[in-house]
């Protein structure tokens, strides 16, 4: 999504976190945080209780996600407004999902760009595969 002054209420918005080392890639369409809910999630992560963070992060996506691909180990969907369901997560997953989310409302990109130095150690590291 490009850069935007507003966001609809119930406008949804389509997410993609990257296969990584602890959980296969994830997409997802969520509802961005209103101004409040975005000012709740810094204050409640600057004071870096993890309980809280991941009562918090259950919370955002039973409030936020509205689909996804998640299943369970027997293929089934996992209801993101169920908390039973959610608990089980792998908690990076989580972790990430409530990064985007909160990232993403406050306008930041979904995914951050590389500055040039970076971009160049990439490309070096690319010719040495």
């Amino acid at each position: 999504m490009g850069k935007q002054f507003f966001y609809a209420s119930g406008e949804t918005i389509s997410a993609r976190l990257p296969e990584t080392e602890a959980y296969p890639e994830c997409t997802f369409a969520y509802t961005p945080l209103t101004r409040g809910e975005h000012a709740e999630v810094e204050d409640r992560m600057a004071k870096g209780d993890a309980p809280a963070i991941a009562t918090l992060a259950g919370e955002v996506i039973a409030r936020h996600v509205k689909s996804w691909n998640v299943v369970k180990g027997d293929g089934s969907p996992v209801d993101p407004k169920k908390e039973a369901e959610t608990n089980r997560l792998v908690p990076q997953l989580t972790r990430d999902i409530l990064g985007l989310i909160y990232r993403t409302s406050a306008g930041e990109p979904a995914q951050p760009t590389l500055d040039a130095a970076a971009a160049e150690a990439v490309e070096e590291d690319l010719k040495n595969c």
